[in-house]
This record gives structure tokens, sequence and C-alpha cells, in this order.
């Protein structure tokens, strides 16, 4: 296990403004040290699943309404509750034209619109001041949050939890190739997965076959990969897939 060291961060009213490492202290004096865990949450949404939300400006399009946000809301103030301080959130949706929309608490939810790898990228920097990092993406985010663990190269102890929710090929699956979107995608290759199964503490790829167009299946290298009597656009919102993953990361903490 490699020490992350001690993180510095700023709070003020409860409110997560920033963080930095302990070389940089002598230019935080003002901040409030805060020893311990950091909760990160990375929140994948899938394909059309960008809503209004009262958090943007005048209602723009994000990824905050989406099904998945409003679950992990609980998943949110468990942590809160447990260790006494807000998660940072980093939240994505895709519109309708597979467009990546992208958010986060730690620039007050402003909308950006980059490319996969680019958010990747910026996911991989915010980690940085993060222990623990929880990864949670259902269907296209599902695939995403495998790409995002499969390009990750930092400690191998620093995401805790990984559940890629019936993940989907956003670069294979399309309605003129279904038979693309029949299984755990094939664009993840064996040894991007024994990569995934390495970086991660725990990782399960929870998926279905109720929607027999559209389906993820078993990943070996998983820890779990449970299945769900849910069609593909409810899974994600299935009671007994959330008591698990809330379950798994009161377990890291």
């Amino acid at each position: 296990m490699k020490s992350l060291g001690k993180i510095f961060c700023l709070v003020i009213l409860g409110s997560f403004f920033g963080c930095g490492s302990r070389r940089d202290s002598g230019l935080l004096l003002s901040h409030q040290v805060i020893p311990g865990i950091r909760p990160l949450i990375v929140g994948m949404s899938g394909y059309n699943t960008c809503t209004r939300s009262q958090n943007y400006h005048n209602g723009e399009t994000g990824p905050l309404g989406a099904q998945i946000f409003r679950n992990i809301e609980s998943v949110t103030q468990q942590i809160t509750d447990i260790l006494g301080i807000e998660p940072g959130i980093m939240a994505s949706c895709f519109t309708d034209s597979s467009d990546l929309i992208t958010s986060s608490s730690m620039d007050g939810w402003k909308l950006n619109r980059p490319e996969d790898q680019d958010y990747i990228a910026e996911i991989h920097n915010q980690m940085e001041f993060f222990t623990h990092v929880f990864v949670v993406g259902h269907s296209y985010g599902g695939w995403l949050s495998l790409k995002l663990a499969e390009t990750y190269n930092g400690p191998t102890d620093r995401i805790k939890t990984l559940h890629s929710i019936d993940p989907i090929s956003k670069k294979l699956c399309y309605f003129d190739s279904v038979s693309e979107c029949l299984s755990a995608p094939r664009d993840i290759e064996t040894a991007a997965r024994e990569h995934i199964r390495d970086f991660t503490d725990f990782w399960a790829s929870p998926w279905q076959d109720a929607t027999f167009f559209l389906h993820s299946s078993p990943i070996e290298e998983a820890d779990e990969n449970p299945h769900h009597d849910a069609e593909h656009w409810d899974i994600d919102n299935d009671q007994d897939l959330w008591d698990s993953i809330q379950q798994k990361i009161a377990l890291s903490l």
C-alpha cells in the first residue's frame, strides 16, 4: 500500500473549495487542515440521460437530473454522515447525440463539453487530491467508468469501489450494430480488464438480460457480477443494487 500523505483542504461552511499537497502548505496558511480521508464520487450516467437541473444556470441541461444521480444523493449523504464532510462529486451524462456533458462540485457545477479522453484525464488529475475514490457508471457511463480505470496509473489503493452497471460500449454499440450491444464491452480487452482489476480495491459489474437487444454480461476479472431482473434503463434504479453499493462504500471508509 502506498502512502498518500496528508491532504490539505479548504472547507468553509461545510462546502469544499480546494485541496493541495503537503509540499504546498506554505501557500495554504489560511486553510483548515482536514486530516485523514478525502472522498470523491465519480458518477457517469448513460446515453440520452442529460436533463434540466436547478443546480445549473437557468435550468441548463446537465447530468444531475439523471436517474443515477438521484440515487447517488443517498451515497453522498451516507459518506457525509460517516465522515462529517461532504465528498467531492464529478458528474457526467451523454446527450441524444452521444456528446458528453460534465460538471463537478469543485467548480460550482459549471457545465463542460469535453471529449471522453479529456474528461478522463481531468478526473485523473482531480484524483490526486483525494484518498478514497468511488466510481459508479451506467450504460455508456459504465463503459466510460471502465475506460477511466483502464487508463489510471496512480496508487493502486485509491479507487476503492468501481461499479460498472450494465456497461455498453459507446464505440461499438449503435442502433444499426445490435450484435455489439449484447455482452460486456469487447473494446475493453483482456489486458485492460486485468489492469482495472489491479487498480481497484473492489470492482462489481452488475448486468441484466431482461432487455434482450441491449445488455451487458459477466466480466471474468470483476470481483462480482450480480445479475439483476430489471430492464437496461431501470437497472440503475434497482434498490438492491444501491443497497450493495452503499454497503461496499461504507466498508471502505
